[in-house]
């Protein structure tokens, strides 16, 4: 399955630059892979370099202060909490830009959003970004460094840069780019449904937290198996609520050989990664084989196992899942949306 956007629902409109205050939007859970300290080490220097004239917005349950560095942007951070849809699109347009730190990522649903909504995006550079954050156009896009600080400097740079710039013409601009980047890219294999909206009569949910987690180790479009977006929707309301959260979340990326390559391989969707991720103090990851086969994959789990593992990490066999798996942050998905994604 693609990743999709509800280009009706989110689409370019003016910018509002009259107090100028930069505000900078983040949508979705902050796990460890998407580096979190970096972000908020990008945004205190931000602020540092437009003496305090910026406010970072974040829509999603999690709480950004358990991690440290977050002290450094907390009085400028503005917490939304988990919105539904149409609540995510309205701060979307209030704000001016949004920003991506992860180690990896699949294509972020957030992405497409603040793109279709006009706001360019300055990110850690990632392959499957380079066909949609075109820099001096939709955005800027900034290699992994080490030290780390040299990293957040550069991308702090780089949105002071669009900021002092661009902040005179920004309202003329968004709508010249917005779709047309979206659609000129669709050939590229992540975006095929980009303006599909198939997410049933229940798509005005909340967004972030127990709804829409992007799953990773058992992400919840692997839990799709196969089934086709046209075909769930015309089957049980239990089967178009799991389509949905898989469809918003856009995870079988982890777990099908290619994706992370811009070629994903359809005829093994969800037979295991060819690409694997090292994350500092944590080790290597690969995103294994979650098809219904026996021996590699989950075809001995029963629902209830897979539900299981889902809200508490706990395998079958009584091992915990790894921290990559953000299992805490889906202690509370309601055990209804879980089994839908299984009916799937």
């Amino acid at each position: 399955m693609s990743v999709s956007v509800d280009t009706r629902r989110f689409r370019a409109t003016p910018f509002d630059v009259q107090d100028g205050i930069f505000r900078i939007c983040f949508a979705g859970r902050l796990d460890e892979f998407k580096d979190p300290p970096l972000m908020f080490d990008v945004l205190a220097r931000l602020h540092a370099k437009l003496e305090g004239k910026i406010e970072f917005h974040y829509v999603g349950a999690t709480d950004p202060a358990r991690y440290p560095e977050f002290a450094k942007g907390q009085a400028f951070t503005l917490r939304h909490g988990s919105q539904t849809p149409d609540g995510v699109r309205d701060i979307m347009a209030r704000c001016h830009a949004g920003i991506l730190t992860s180690y990896f990522e699949g294509l972020p649903c957030y992405l497409l959003e603040m793109l279709a909504s006009g706001r360019p995006v300055g990110a850690i550079d990632l392959p499957q970004y380079k066909p949609l954050i075109l820099p001096g156009i939709s955005g800027a896009l900034i290699p992994r460094s080490e030290p780390r600080e040299k990293c957040a400097e550069a991308l702090a740079n780089a949105f002071a840069s669009l900021w002092q710039r661009g902040a005179a013409s920004i309202p003329c601009v968004c709508t010249h780019w917005s779709s047309r980047i979206l659609w000129r890219h669709s050939s590229t294999g992540f975006l095929r449904s980009i303006a599909r909206c198939k997410i049933g009569a229940r798509a005005a949910q909340t967004r972030g937290g127990k709804m829409i987690g992007r799953f990773l180790g058992l992400g919840i479009g692997a839990l799709a198996l196969g089934v086709l977006a046209q075909q769930a929707l015309a089957q049980s309301p239990q089967v178009k609520r799991g389509l949905y959260l898989v469809d918003i979340a856009g995870r079988n990326d982890c777990h099908t050989p290619g994706s992370f390559l811009g070629k994903r391989d359809v005829s093994r969707r969800l037979g295991g990664s060819d690409v694997g991720f090292s994350l500092p103090g944590m080790g290597v990851f690969v995103g294994p084989n979650l098809t219904p086969d026996k021996k590699t994959g989950l075809g001995s789990w029963t629902n209830e196992q897979i539900v299981t593992a889902i809200r508490t990490g706990k395998r079958p066999d009584g091992r915990m899942l790894a921290p990559i798996m953000p299992y805490n942050d889906f202690a509370n998905l309601t055990k209804e949306d879980a089994l839908a994604l299984v009916a799937l």
